[in-house]
Formats: structure tokens, C-alpha cells, sequence
């Protein structure tokens, strides 16, 4: 059934892109040849700009095996050539699933993230420019992935990095090591609770900062910017705490909960730089919220401003 769509599908790229057969071409039977010879035939074709050619040998090819990664790479290309991105676009990804190597890989990726450099999807271009990176066969290869994904990142609108971390502690609360609170100059001897004692367990934390460029001109770009703090614990066991009334008398033992030591912000800001001959100039404004425990902490609000200076000739 899949082969059957697959070769309705391009059946009609073929009707669509094929122009006049031309004149003397040698008709081959395509059933008659191995895949790799089918393979080799429909690169040739397609390195030739015989698109419609190149599309039927394709055919062939993910009829025998819909999973052949040159076959949907083919599909991408031509279509591609032809402005088709939606359906180049699931030709390039099929592709890059069905890659058994590293340059397989790599030539699925290019041609996915030329499909979304078309399309203007930054996003995903960024993404098939970081798997260049990673399957580029040799240094220079390599070498150009990261020369286009930097200049990716430096034309999309929008720019975001994401940090996440998840690490043991036996401290998750910033409690104190000794039970007893000793305060100089008193002659008076605390002692602590259990929520105030260093508390094992682990630590997750999640940081997302993300601009969007909404205007720009020469020399000067403006952005709306939102950053994103969380965290989260985990105690190890279930420590517990008990607290005393007003007369010295004790309260409920209570299980402490992992929300306790939550946290969490988030803030908004819109951003101006511009570049006056060597001088730049930058202004943010920004505002946001805190909380901690799950109840808000503390709101912000601000107005930053900086000038630099260039030294160059």
C-alpha cells in the first residue's frame, strides 16, 4: 500500500516537471536493473537535470524498498529545484531516517536544511545545520557546516538557547551542616529544625533565553526578548519536620515536600542596539516575576543602558 502511494505520488511529479521526451534518448528497462544500478542511474540523471528521468528511476527505487534513502533523496532534490518544499520537505526527512552512514546522513541534513532555508523555517534550518556538523565525512565539510550555521543563527529573527541540568546534591536547600545555631555575643543556644538542616536529594534545573528580532535596519536591530528559570528538587527519603506553638508545645510531625525548594521566574524584555560610527549604543527594558515555593517572591523592573567603542581603524 505504501509503495502504491509512493508511486501515484510521483507519477504525478513526473507528469508535472516532465518536459518533451527528447529526441534519441535510449529507453532502458528499469525492471531489468539491480538497486545500486538504479541508484547510480538516478544520481547521473539527476546530476544532469533530467528531472523527470531522475523522478522515474526514483519511482522505481521506493517501490523495491520505500525505505531507500537515495530514492527519497532524489524526490527532495528535484522537487526542491522546482520550488515544491512541501513535499520536498518529508523526502529530505525520510531520507535522513532511512541513512545507513555518516555521508548519507550529511547529504539528507544539507538538502533538509536547504528546504527550510526556502521555506524561511530558521529553526529547523539551524537544526539540519547542526546534523551537518555532526555526520560531515571530513574537516572540510565540517568546517563549512559550521561557517553555514553560523551564518544561519547570525539572519534568523530568532535566536534562543536552552539549558538544562540534573545533578545530585546532599545540600538542596542551603541548610546548615550542625544542628546547633550558636550566635556570638548570646549566651542563648538555637536549635535547629529539620528543614533547616542541609537536606539530600536531586536538583533540576531548566534556563531558556529567547529573542525575536521585530525590526532591523542598517546598523541597528530591535528584539522582544523572554527568559524562563525553573527549578525543581526531589529529597531523598521523606524527611520530615515538626514544629512548636507559641508555648513550647510540639506541633504535628509533617512530611517536607520537594515544592518547598521550587523556583521559578520569568521576565520579558525589549531590546535596542545601534551602531553610530565606532560607537554602539544598546538600551533593555525588562520586567518580571519570582517565585519561590510555588508563592511569588518578588516582581522586577528595569532600564539598562550601555555604549561601547570600537577601536578599529
Amino acid at each position: 500500500m505504501a509503495g502504491k502511494r509512493i508511486a501515484g505520488l510521483i507519477a504525478g511529479l513526473v507528469l508535472a516537471l516532465a518536459p518533451a521526451a527528447q529526441a534519441g534518448s535510449v529507453e532502458v528497462d528499469l525492471r531489468t536493473l539491480s538497486a545500486a544500478q538504479l541508484q547510480g542511474l538516478a544520481s547521473e540523471l539527476a546530476a544532469q537535470g533530467l528531472d523527470d528521468q531522475a523522478l522515474a528511476v526514483a519511482e522505481h527505487l521506493l517501490l523495491r524498498d520505500p525505505k531507500d534513502a537515495l530514492g527519497h533523496y532524489i524526490v527532495a532534490l528535484v522537487t526542491l529545484r522546482h520550488g515544491a518544499t512541501a513535499l520536498a520537505r518529508p523526502a529530505a526527512r525520510l531520507s535522513f531516517r532511512a541513512a545507513d552512514t555518516d555521508r548519507q546522513h550529511y547529504e539528507a541534513a544539507r538538502i533538509a536544511g536547504k528546504v527550510a532555508v526556502a521555506d524561511q523555517r530558521w529553526v529547523q534550518a539551524q537544526y539540519w545545520a547542526r546534523q551537518t556538523i555532526q555526520f560531515a565525512p571530513d574537516p572540510a565539510r565540517r568546517e563549512i557546516a559550521v561557517g553555514d550555521f553560523r551564518h544561519l543563527r547570525a539572519i534568523s529573527p530568532l535566536a534562543w538557547s536552552l539549558r538544562m541540568g540534573l545533578r545530585p546534591s546532599n545540600n538542596v536547600n542551603g541548610g546548615a551542616d550542625e544542628r546547633l545555631s550558636v550566635i556570638d555575643g548570646y549566651d542563648a543556644v538555637g536549635y535547629l529544625s529539620e528543614d533547616a538542616m542541609a537536606l539530600p536529594g536531586v536538583v533540576g534545573t531548566i534556563n531558556l533565553d529567547a529573542s525575536y528580532r521585530i525590526a532591523a535596519g542598517k546598523g541597528q536591530e530591535t528584539r522582544l526578548g523572554l527568559s524562563t528559570y525553573l527549578r525543581a528538587v526531589d529529597l531523598e527519603g521523606s524527611p520530615t519536620r515538626q514544629y512548636f506553638t507559641p508555648d513550647g508545645q510540639p506541633g504535628p510531625v509533617e512530611t517536607i515536600p520537594n515544592c518547598d525548594y521550587s523556583g521559578a521566574s520569568f521576565g520579558l524584555d525589549l531590546r535596542h542596539s545601534r551602531r553610530i560610527g565606532r560607537y554602539g549604543l544598546a538600551a533593555k527594558i525588562s520586567a518580571g516575576q519570582s517565585w519561590d515555593s510555588g508563592d511569588p517572591s518578588y516582581g522586577y523592573t528595569g532600564l539598562d543602558l550601555s555604549l561601547g567603542h570600537s577601536r578599529g581603524r
